[in-house]
């Protein structure tokens, strides 16, 4: 069936000693492997309090989030460099708050620091925290699909050398700016990319307003967690089974450090001749492995859509307990209702308890030809609350054939991105524009545009063709892909690696 190892990336938010992908820190610092300590990982990140780019490696200690919308996160660090004589210490406490707005489905996040505790010492000279400033807010347009978000960070900390405000060996200010601050966090996986503007500033003293050095840096953080898939064939040829997936979690971390800072000779800083230059830290982390079922469908050997179809069978989107996958019947709405929905979240089938609850309580039907009773019922809530299918007149219609333009609409529902089309009127790229229903030409626009459905060789679009099963699972599959894949290059590799 596979003549070679199929490798797929899917993204997935990963639970592991240290959840990310939110990123742990503001400085020029990424994750590492998980310690043999509970919630604790290696660390490392570059230091550059005293004019110069000094790499500190550790161990960092992060507090999980809690299921509230309120509350406090708690990150600590233990760095040192043997070479360069330097230690730091740092701990910082967040208080967190989430305003919802349920009409929008839009979350405001607020993050305050409540308490930071830093102690630093390099070659015998102490930088005593004296004073901060910190705010970071976000937006968060919570789709179906995917939380997307955007933000901005500022964060400003004064440091002593060698005393306090009054009496001291000089000053240092640390500035950073948040340039960017993107994310987003779906069922396949979260990713967070932040690029920051330092700037540094040495005084003589706490009356000297002149600088007596200053360095500029551009942190460019990113962090994404994702799943891998490999394909492994069975070697024996006597076996149950031609072959299954396995996955493995990892953990992405960059970090690229790009500064402009002072020569320094001798413990001699010299403003006049600067240094220019860029450091880059890497770490990829696998924090587990898991083998897939392996689907035994005996209709698919040959199939043009053999691949997508064993794929998503094994990932639970479609159900497994028939032998015969069909791929040339029909698809109906409700079959590709639950494929979406199992691409989206871990849903439980109704069982007869929960029939018996909504009957006893008579909860209002959701439709009016979806009884209480329907196996499918959780689902079909799941579809309609999140406005994924919105039905026809107060009517699911379950068993009607989709069609295309049906499909498309679905599926950009619940990536939430309908309101990229433009101000109608506007034509699309298809020869058969015209045909594209009303309901379904801002969805089909967009669709096109951002690559999750393509035209045929003809350049039609064919909104009323109804699509059977092979056809379902090769939308489906690229919905996916879209998610794990696409969207991870516009929010890492054209803004860090200018993809």
């Amino acid at each position: 069936m596979y003549k070679k190892t199929l490798i797929l990336i899917i993204f997935l938010l990963l639970i592991s000693s240290v959840s990310f992908a939110d990123i742990v820190t503001y400085e020029a610092g990424v994750v590492g492997d998980p310690t043999m300590d509970a919630g604790v990982n290696e660390y490392s990140e570059y230091f550059f309090l005293t004019g110069k780019p000094i790499l500190l490696s550790g161990t960092c200690e992060v507090s999980d989030i809690p299921d509230k919308d309120n509350y406090s996160r708690t990150f600590s660090f233990e760095l040192s460099n043997t070479d360069e004589n330097v230690i730091l210490t740092r701990e910082i406490t967040y208080d967190i708050t989430n305003k919802k707005d349920s009409e929008l489905s839009q979350t405001i996040y607020k993050a305050d620091i409540n308490k930071i505790d830093e102690s630093i010492t390099a070659n015998g000279v102490s930088y005593n925290l004296g004073s901060f400033l910190f705010d970071r807010s976000k937006l968060i347009d919570n789709t179906p699909a995917v939380d997307y978000y955007s933000g901005n960070v500022y964060f400003e900390r004064k440091y002593y050398i060698n005393g306090d405000a009054i009496t001291n060996d000089g000053v240092i200010v640390h500035k950073i700016n948040s340039l960017t601050d993107i994310g987003y966090s779906h069922y396949w996986g979260d990713s967070e990319t932040l690029i920051l503007e330092h700037e540094i500033t040495m005084k003589e003293s706490s009356f000297d307003d002149s600088p007596k050095w200053s360095a500029n840096i551009t942190t460019k953080n990113s962090s994404i967690d994702k799943k891998r898939f490999q394909y492994i064939e069975t070697d024996p040829q006597n076996i149950s089974f031609r072959g299954s997936y396995v996955k493995n979690n990892t953990m992405e971390n960059i970090v690229q450090c790009t500064y402009n800072l002072p020569t320094i000779s001798g413990g001699t800083i010299d403003e006049l001749n600067r240094i220019e230059s860029e450091k880059n830290i890497t770490k990829d982390v696998i924090t587990d492995y898991e083998s897939l079922i392996s689907p035994k469908i005996k209709d698919i050997g040959g199939h043009w859509a053999e691949d997508n179809i064993f794929l998503l069978c094994s990932l639970g989107i479609f159900d497994n307990s028939n032998e015969y996958f069909a791929p040339n019947s029909q698809m109906n709405r409700i079959m590709f209702g639950k494929a979406i929905a199992n691409s989206l979240a871990d849903i439980e089938k109704s069982d007869l308890t929960d029939q018996i609850i909504r009957d006893r309580d008579k909860t209002d039907k959701l439709f009016f030809d979806i009884e209480n009773s329907d196996i499918d019922y959780n689902y079909i809530k799941f579809l309609k609350e999140r406005k994924i299918i919105n039905g026809e007149y107060g009517y699911f219609k379950p068993y009607r054939p989709i069609s295309r333009a049906e499909a498309i609409k679905i599926m950009v529902n619940a990536l939430g991105l309908e309101y990229l089309a433009p101000m109608p009127p506007y034509t699309t790229t298809f020869t058969d524009d015209k045909m594209i229903p009303k309901w379904a030409r801002d969805s089909v626009y967009v669709a096109n545009e951002i690559g999750l459905v393509h035209g045929y060789p003809d350049g039609t679009f064919r909104p009323d063709v109804y699509l059977n099963k092979a056809d379902a699972t090769a939308l489906i599959a690229n919905f996916i892909n879209h998610i794990k894949d696409t969207i991870t290059i516009d929010y890492r590799e054209k803004i860090i690696n200018k993809y």
